[in-house]
C-alpha cells in the first residue's frame, strides 16, 4: 500500500470515529434531560410550550410524619418529634424529586387534588437550581397564578406540607400535577 493510500485511510477513519463520537455525545446530551438551549412557541398552534407531569407522593427517609396508603397522602398517625414540640395541630411535609425540565423556566404552576376536612390545609411550595448549582428560594405553587421562581431553572422540586385541624382529621392528597410555563426572568 502505497503511503497516500495509508494516509487517506487513516484520514477516513479519524472522520468516521469523529462523527460516531459526535453522534453519540448529542444523543447522550438528548437523553439527559437537559433543558433545550433554544425552544419557542409551537409554530402550527402559537401556543406556548409547557410541561406537565405527576409528583410521585410516596414518602422517603427525608419526609416528616406523612404517608402513603390507598387513599393518598395524609399525616401519620404517630406524631414527629419529642412531646414538648407536639401541638395539637399536626403537620407533616413530603419533599418531591427533583423533575428534570425539558426547557428553561421561571414559573410553575400546582393543582392539588385533595380532601380538605375543615380547618386543614395543604400547601405546596416548589424551588429550582440556577444555573450555579443553588437553589432558589421555596416559592407557594397556587393554582390561579404560577409561584415566579426569580430565576430561570432546569429543574423543579415540591414540598407539600399538610395541617390538620385542632384535632381534626388529616387532609388527604391524592394528586398533584405540576405545570412549568416556559418564561425566563
Amino acid at each position: 500500500m502505497t503511503p497516500s493510500a495509508r494516509h487517506y485511510r487513516r484520514v477516513c477513519s479519524a472522520a468516521r470515529i469523529a462523527a460516531l463520537t459526535a453522534a453519540a455525545l448529542l444523543a447522550g446530551l438528548a437523553g439527559a434531560g437537559l433543558p433545550a438551549l433554544a425552544q419557542g412557541d409551537d409554530p402550527a398552534t402559537g401556543a406556548k410550550k409547557v410541561n406537565t407531569w405527576s409528583a410521585r407522593l410516596s414518602p422517603d427517609a427525608d419526609d416528616t410524619n406523612v404517608r402513603f396508603d390507598v387513599g393518598g397522602l395524609r399525616l401519620d398517625a404517630r406524631p414527629a418529634g419529642p412531646a414538648s414540640i407536639r401541638s395539637d395541630h399536626s403537620e407533616g411535609m413530603l419533599i418531591t424529586e427533583v423533575h428534570p425540565l425539558t426547557q428553561f423556566s421561571s414559573q410553575v404552576v400546582a393543582q392539588v387534588v385533595a380532601e380538605r376536612p375543615a380547618g386543614s390545609a395543604v400547601d405546596v411550595d416548589v424551588r429550582g437550581p440556577r444555573g450555579d448549582g443553588s437553589w432558589t428560594e421555596w416559592v407557594p405553587a397556587g393554582t390561579t397564578a404560577p409561584a415566579m421562581l426569580g430565576a430561570a431553572v432546569t429543574a423543579v422540586q415540591a414540598r407539600v406540607v399538610l395541617r390538620a385541624a385542632k384535632g381534626g382529621a388529616s387532609p388527604v392528597v391524592s394528586a398533584l400535577r405540576l405545570t412549568d410555563r416556559k418564561s425566563v426572568v
